[in-house]
């Protein structure tokens, strides 16, 4: 049953139930809208995390508890999951740059703070429905946290059902050990894998190159940085992960440019008889496509 007040809070409707948490859309003593996330079990929330106000971070505007229950509160973002977002479709690749490259902004600005967050995923990025938004969540207390308060055996169950693929490999087991900002580099690197390739970084790595011809080689070279088993052989900082996204995306556009140029050559010069029939040709062929997907639609 959804609760009616939670500490300052008044509840207008549950946006996720969960077994360790659940968010509500609440309205606060300002009569602002937030998202509340309420945690099931006891853990003691950093008040500090509130500091982490930034564009690309999804901003904690209060903390708190009521009886055993702690809770989070934070700004009331219009978009979903980037898990979510990625079972509906596939992103372009410019997307996909643009959506890591904002995760870094946001973890450069983070780290430079002494936070870490420790638990990135797919599950933990924000996007508009335009992907021109992105934020980075649950900076602080997470599910597997609550899990491991419990019973530190439950914390590799946790992992398993939640975010064990963008884990760093020395985070996980018994002995993890405690992230630090090269276990969100790793984080960030499988998540680029899983955005460029629709494929989660699960056993042998298939290189994005050999998966998308359209991907220059440095998208490789980017990716095995990020998953370097070694902490110390992966990118020193997010901002040095961030100055090579700015290189592929640079390296992006001079390969279209250079495959402009190319049909260009094929269409021969503007004016020119062979230029007109092969731009009409092409045409009707977008034509004869959209008709047939229309049609397909309509069945």
């Amino acid at each position: 049953m959804t609760p009616e007040t939670i500490g300052p809070y008044r509840i207008l409707e549950t946006l996720r139930e969960g077994g360790v948490s659940s968010v509500y859309k609440a309205v606060g003593p300002s009569g602002a809208a937030v998202a509340l996330k309420v945690f099931s079990l006891q853990l003691p929330v950093p008040p500090a995390v509130i500091q982490l106000s930034h564009p690309n971070i999804l901003q904690v505007v209060a903390t708190g508890q009521e009886g055993d229950r702690v809770f989070l509160a934070t700004e009331l973002f219009a978009g979903t999951s980037l898990e979510r977002l990625l079972e509906e479709r596939r992103l372009t690749i410019p997307q996909s740059i643009g959506v890591l490259r904002a995760v870094c902004r946001g973890l450069v600005f983070a780290h430079a703070r002494g936070f870490v967050h420790g638990h990135l995923s797919p599950r933990h990025v924000l996007v508009s429905p335009d992907v021109s938004a992105v934020k980075i969540a649950d900076f602080g207390p997470s599910e597997l946290d609550v899990a491991a308060e419990l019973d530190t055996t439950l914390r590799t169950g946790a992992y398993a059902l939640g975010s064990m693929h963008y884990l760093a490999p020395e985070q996980i087991g018994r002995r993890g050990a405690p992230p630090d900002p090269r276990s969100d580099i790793y984080a960030a690197g499988a998540i680029f894998v899983e955005l460029l390739t629709g494929r989660t970084p699960v056993g042998k790595l298939a290189l994005p190159s050999h998966v998308n011809a359209e991907l220059p080689p440095l998208t490789d070279i980017v990716v095995l940085r990020c998953l370097e088993r070694d902490p110390e052989q992966r990118y020193p900082s997010a901002a040095a992960l961030l100055a090579d996204l700015d290189r592929l995306e640079e390296a992006m556009r001079v390969r279209l440019l250079s495959h402009l140029r190319g049909i260009s050559r094929l269409l021969g010069p503007p004016g020119s008889t062979r230029r007109t029939v092969l731009l009409a040709a092409l045409a009707l062929l977008l034509v004869a496509l959209a008709v047939a997907g229309y049609l397909v639609a309509a069945r």
